[in-house]
């Protein structure tokens, strides 16, 4: 006003109640008609309302800018008109721009990672042409150069349908999508370890009942995702009736605190009805007070664990019962062993004190039911040695089929008239090498004992054919080599027998037969002589189903022996001694002094030997003539193998002959006889000493050898 300028200004005034007030003065000089200055003249005009809107909206501009800051979003426009593009502080904070950047379209499109440049081009053009929003993620780089994850939203603002405005907003999702990536990561790691062990995966809400079932879980049972009812009664309706009460409780125990984990195995229906075993892991979530409101764990399938565990448990229970037999075998072969040295003492004895005794005498009457006695008890003996694998055996090369075919009359007499008996056999059945008396001993056994089985009328079936055991078959089954082998098959329509019947079939002396009805020594001499001949028996059975028994015998190379020709070449008698020299070695004495007077009683000369040191000062005593060597072969110091070495040594091509209650080929097995030697076997009879001993001088070959 001093100036006489004009002037123009808002100023804050108060009401005369102090309430403030804003008001606009404009004001410009005034001059006369003359032209001088004659004053001034000013308008003022009330503008409280516009000062208080743009104050409110600077106000809601700064709440944009914190929240658009605290929330990283920022906004950005782009006037049509002009090309002026403006970017809020948080956009220009995302870009990490310096505080004199001006933005472009160009240069905001350049931040834009090169992949997604395309991407948000095209998202501008639909928007333009099309007038379609859009909202997509995308990677820029920003000022420094570092990557960041944005959403970028924008849409298109239209004037009588041109577009005048573009508009949009940022956000950074750099962590978001960092997290999302880790989580994806860690879903991709775990579905690779559930998927890498074959684990079905469950997860139950136990507020509402609804459970999730992986995909792995739905196959383990034979479904696809959406084929059953994610509930829990989907699970429990599939365990096996029997499992189901023990997995419940042990549930129950688990929830209520009872027990520290939930692990069960149970059977598991599959679709097509069957049952495989399952093991399941759980671990439930508790409130504050304990109480479980959710679980989830694991689901596996182990039938094939489970079927291993069973196979191991029977193949430890056949090994346990094969080492059962062997310890029973052991003792019974060393009972028979001492009891045939008494018996050929009986025996011995008594064809001595009959000699000269007249055929009706009462001593010799009463002498004869002693042989008899002793006979019986052989009888018995020889069957506990057919178990313990030390029976006394002639081995030969048998025609399978002939040989049980000419034992079918005297079987068919032995079942009965109410019995069938049916006989077949296979082609191509391989010759066997084993004793014929201990293949009718086998045979009779078994058909007895089918017999005994059969309650009334039934059938008894005999089948014999070829067989490659490989190896599995014999890692089962101790001792038994793959191979070739026979397979003699006897099975029976009778009654069957209970599992803990079967455990014991094979010891000697288990009998389920009535008193007096059988020795409980059948099927143990069959087990042993099997055994004995390398080969193996097995048997199947179950109440009212009839039982099998499958004999496995080894197949020989040779072809059969002519039926007969063996015997024709054992001596049909022997000469009577004519003074020659036996050196007889045995440390049971009363067996050794009755050996001598048999001998003697044969024309002999003895000389009697304890020990084999006695028997070595005795070959080596200056003059003494020994034409024959019959010792036993088990004797403390030195055995009657090594014994014969050192006689044989000291006078070459001096005979041996060897006595002993087990058999040839088991103690050749031990290493103490070779094959083919000559063998006297324990308790023998005066005429069996006299044959033996008879070979033995002659030179001929032994029997069986």
């Amino acid at each position: 006003v001093a100036r006489r300028e004009p002037f123009e200004e808002e100023l804050l005034n108060y009401r005369r109640d102090g309430r403030p007030y804003w008001v606009r003065i404009s004001g410009a000089p005034v001059h006369d008609e003359a032209g001088s200055f004659a004053g001034f003249m000013a308008v003022q005009t009330d503008v409280t309302a516009g000062h208080e809107a743009a104050q409110a909206l600077r106000a809601r501009e700064a709440l944009l800018a914190r929240t658009g800051a605290l929330a990283q979003v920022g906004g950005w426009e782009l006037d049509l008109t002009t090309g002026a593009l403006h970017w809020t502080a948080e956009t220009r904070r995302i870009h990490e721009v310096p505080d004199d950047f001006v933005p472009t379209v160009e240069r905001a499109i350049g931040f834009y990672a090169p992949e997604a440049q395309p991407v948000i081009r095209e998202c501008v053009e639909r928007g333009m042409s099309a007038g379609e929003p859009w909202d997509v993620e995308l990677e820029i780089v920003t000022f420094t150069g570092r990557r960041r994850w944005v959403r970028a939203v924008g849409e298109v603002e239209r004037r009588d349908g041109r577009p005048v405005r573009l508009w949009g907003a940022f956000q950074d999702i750099t962590e978001r999508r960092a997290a999302e990536d880790d989580l994806r990561r860690s879903r991709e790691r775990f579905m690779l370890a559930v998927q890498g062990t074959q684990d079905g995966i469950w997860d139950w809400d136990m507020l509402t009942g609804e459970v999730f079932y992986s995909p792995r879980w739905l196959e383990l049972i034979g479904y696809q995702p959406g084929e059953v009812p994610y509930v829990a009664s989907t699970f429990f309706e599939r365990i096996h009736p029997d499992d189901r009460p023990g997995l419940e409780r042990h549930l129950r125990d688990y929830l209520e605190g009872r027990v520290p984990a939930y692990v069960a195995e149970f059977r598991f229906r599959r679709r097509d009805g069957s049952y495989a075993w399952h093991l399941a892991r759980g671990l439930a979530l508790r409130d504050g007070q304990g109480v479980p409101y959710r679980m989830a764990g694991s689901q596996s399938d182990i039938t094939a664990r489970k079927e291993a565990e069973s196979e191991r448990e029977r193949l430890q229970a056949r090994l346990q019962q094969a080492d059962r037999l062997e310890s029973i075998g052991r003792l019974a072969g060393g009972v028979a062993h001492d009891f045939n040295n008494m018996l050929s003492v009986i025996l011995g004895n008594v064809a001595l004190l009959q000699q000269g005794l007249a055929p009706g005498d009462p001593v010799r009457l009463g002498l004869d039911e002693v042989r008899h006695a002793a006979e019986r008890s052989a009888d018995l003996t020889r069957q506990l040695l057919g178990f313990s694998r030390q029976q006394p055996a002639t081995p030969r090369d048998l025609d399978l089929a002939a040989t049980i075919g000419g034992h079918l009359a005297m079987l068919r007499r032995l079942i009965g008239e109410d019995i069938a008996l049916e006989w077949t056999h296979a082609p191509g059945l391989p010759t066997v090498r084993m004793d014929p008396a201990q293949l009718t001993q086998v045979l009779t056994n078994l058909v007895v004992n089918a017999r005994d089985a059969i309650a009334t009328t039934g059938r008894v079936t005999i089948h014999a054919g070829p067989i490659l055991l490989d190896g599995a078959f014999c890692a089962t089954r101790a001792g038994l080599v793959p191979g070739d082998f026979a397979c003699l098959t006897v099975a029976d329509t009778g009654h069957g027998m209970e599992p803990e019947v079967l455990a014991h079939i094979f010891e000697p002396f288990f009998t389920t037969k009535a008193l007096g009805r059988g020795t409980g020594l059948g099927l143990a001499t069959v087990y042993g002589i099997v055994r004995q001949n390398e080969g193996w028996i097995d048997v199947e059975s179950a109440v009212g189903a009839g039982t099998t028994f499958r004999v496995y015998l080894p197949a020989s190379p040779l072809p059969a022996e002519a039926p007969g020709a063996a015997d024709a070449a054992d001596p049909s008698g022997s000469r009577p001694g004519r003074g020659e020299v036996v050196l007889v070695v045995e440390d049971e004495p009363s067996l050794l002094r009755l050996t001598c007077r048999m001998l003697e009683g044969l024309g002999y000369a003895t000389r009697a030997a304890a020990t084999p040191a006695e028997a070595l000062a005795i070959a080596d005593a200056p003059g003494e003539r020994v034409d024959l060597v019959l010792t036993d072969v088990v004797m403390s110091g030195m055995n009657g193998r090594e014994l014969a070495d050192r006689l044989t040594a000291r006078r070459p091509g001096l005979p041996c002959l060897f006595m002993s209650g087990y058999t040839a080929d088991i103690i050749a097995q031990r290493g103490t006889l070779a094959d083919g030697v000559r063998f006297l076997a324990k308790p023998f009879t005066r005429t069996e000493l006299a044959e033996r001993v008879s070979e033995a001088l002659e030179g001929a070959p032994p029997a069986g050898g």
